[in-house]
């Protein structure tokens, strides 16, 4: 049994979750699930829609005998009832997973059953590159608004800043940081605090796109007859 406090397997079980493809088949080799990892004292949770990948780890204690070393995938879907327990508890989550059956969470005296899916991710550990040192690089990166959106979801839960009033802004505590290879063939490496990091396969160039060339400059108001406007 897999011992971790609530809060650090929530911002790696929620944060992991956001790149699993909701709308992906079973045949998609997975794209849909998470893949749970137990090594030891560490948990980690990986899911992909095959653009963008999301890695988490937690701290724990390890298990005795057979559950020392494991791993499993579930669907991001089936996971939500799990997600919601965990940020309501203030104390540790315990998961288990049995030789045969679901794995099951118990969550502050609450006990949640998941689902084991078929398909597994590939060895995703070796596509982060051994060194993160990535120079700065000329050339433009394109992200789809839905690519922004969907890493805009990521969130720290152990650094929750409270709003004073509705609608108040407040700066997250946790930076996403993204670097670009080297190479234009890699892909980005992201970070989201020490614990989650992303792999982006980014659409490059090295020539500025002409949208970006255009976006400035006396033409940009489209004729003599909206100078004035």
């Amino acid at each position: 049994m897999f011992i971790a406090p609530a809060l650090p397997l929530l911002n790696t079980l929620a944060n992991a979750s956001v790149f699993a493809d909701p709308k992906a088949e079973d045949s998609q080799w997975g794209l849909g699930n998470v893949r749970i990892r137990v090594d030891g004292n560490v948990l980690d949770a990986t899911a992909t829609n095959s653009f963008i990948l999301g890695q988490g780890r937690t701290a724990g204690t390890p298990g005795t005998g057979t559950d020392l070393s494991w791993e499993a995938s579930v669907s991001a879907a089936h996971l939500k009832p799990v997600l919601a327990a965990l940020k309501k508890a203030t104390g540790t989550a315990t998961v288990e997973l049995p030789r045969t059956g679901p794995l099951l969470f118990t969550v502050g005296g609450a006990s949640f059953e998941v689902a084991l899916q078929e398909g597994k991710l590939p060895n995703t550990d070796k596509l982060f590159p051994e060194h993160t040192d990535h120079p700065a690089v000329p050339g433009f990166s394109r992200f789809t608004p839905a690519d922004l959106a969907r890493l805009g979801k990521l969130q720290d839960y152990t650094n929750v800043i409270p709003k004073k009033r509705p609608g108040q802004y407040v700066p997250p505590s946790t930076p996403l940081t993204i670097g670009m290879a080297s190479s234009p063939d890699m892909p980005a490496v992201g970070t989201f605090g020490p614990d989650f990091r992303i792999l982006i396969g980014v659409r490059r160039g090295i020539v500025m796109p002409e949208e970006q060339a255009a976006a400035g400059g006396a033409d940009w108001r489209l004729g003599a007859d909206r100078s004035s406007k």
